[in-house]
């Protein structure tokens, strides 16, 4: 599915926070897939301890734009995948290397976010 970064929660004139209606349906796409994605994979279980990851989300090109990379600041593109916590990884407070990069589709072809988990072995938790 095509990444979008998180953005600031939104807040009411009575005080109540709000995520926008575009991001929060993304939200529900992905909660709704990522199981799917990971009995497929074979992952029983989510990761636990230290881990690196490395992590490439894949924009969809719009029709026309003066940007040669997506808009959208990279540690947001990540915050949308706090809906990884329980189902990858078992929090992501445990990412200890965390290396993240963001890029425009051909043109023509949808958007993707590929993700890689390893282990470190060398961080004690």
């Amino acid at each position: 599915m095509n990444p979008i970064p998180a953005p600031r929660p939104r807040v009411t004139t009575k005080g109540w926070t709000y995520y926008p209606r575009a991001y929060k349906e993304w939200r529900e796409q992905a909660a709704a897939i990522i199981p799917h994605i990971l009995s497929d994979a074979g992952l029983a279980a989510p990761y636990e301890g230290a881990l690196v990851v490395d992590v490439t989300f894949t924009v969809t090109r719009p029709k026309t734009t003066k940007f040669s990379y997506p808009r959208g600041d990279i540690d947001n593109y990540f915050k949308a995948l706090d809906c990884l916590n329980g189902l990858l990884w078992e929090d992501d407070k445990h990412i200890v290397v965390l290396r993240a990069t963001k890029r425009w589709a051909e043109s023509g072809e949808p958007g993707w976010i590929d993700i890689k988990v390893t282990e470190a072995r060398e961080w004690r938790t």
